[in-house]
């Protein structure tokens, strides 16, 4: 009895609370910010995505939203940026041409919360659904899923078991290091950094 209820313990979606559950960002990414994400679950799940992952930097000022890839100085210019306003769970940001895009607040819907601090979705002009997350320490974290897969994965040691739809089961060895991911598939090592805010992006659901 014994050995059964550690064998179920090993394969149970409940064991993976010591796992890699939560959200996963590449520690590395291409020229274009190009990486992947990964959700693990804690039901057993995970959505691994081909993912733009850039942090960028906001000060609002006024009505208008700068942004940048740097710091901000001390003065920046708005002279081209976007004017902002708030339509209860709408962010409504008008740029100098006119153009306009409406972003939904991702919190629980009908708050009107304030504020721009929190994340958003929106049509991107690609014709994706694009992510922003505005944090209180003046940086904003944009992910734009390319495409994404769901599967299953279970924990057996120090080793993932992913199984993916028409593809063969993948172990891969992993490891934690306070908030590094490691994974090593036989070929090399791939460093994924936690995201503390946790699953904001809803990579699964990215339909054009």
């Amino acid at each position: 009895m014994k050995v059964l209820l550690l064998t179920a313990a090993l394969i149970s979606p409940a064991y993976q609370g010591v796992g890699p559950i939560g959200l996963w960002d590449s520690a590395t990414t291409s020229q274009g910010g190009i990486g992947t994400t990964l959700e693990f679950r804690a039901d057993g799940t995970f959505v691994e995505a081909t993912t733009v992952i850039v942090t960028f930097y906001y000060r609002v000022i006024g009505d208008r939203l700068v942004v940048a890839v740097q710091p901000l100085g001390a003065d920046p210019s708005v002279s081209q940026s976007p004017s902002m306003t708030f339509e209860g769970d709408v962010l409504v940001m008008t740029d100098r041409d006119g153009s306009v895009v409406r972003k939904e607040r991702m919190e629980v819907k009908g708050t009107g919360k304030p504020g721009l601090i929190g994340a958003w979705r929106y049509r991107h002009y690609t014709g994706a659904t694009a992510f922003e997350r505005y944090a209180d320490d003046g940086r904003m974290f944009f992910r734009l899923p390319m495409r994404s897969a769901v599967g299953r994965y279970t924990v057996q040691s120090n080793e993932l078991v992913m199984v993916r739809p028409n593809e063969p089961d993948v172990k891969i060895a992993f490891e934690i290091r306070g908030d590094v991911l490691r994974l090593n598939n036989g070929a090399g090592n791939a460093d994924y950094r936690r995201d503390a805010a946790g699953d904001w992006d809803d990579a699964e659901h990215i339909a054009k």
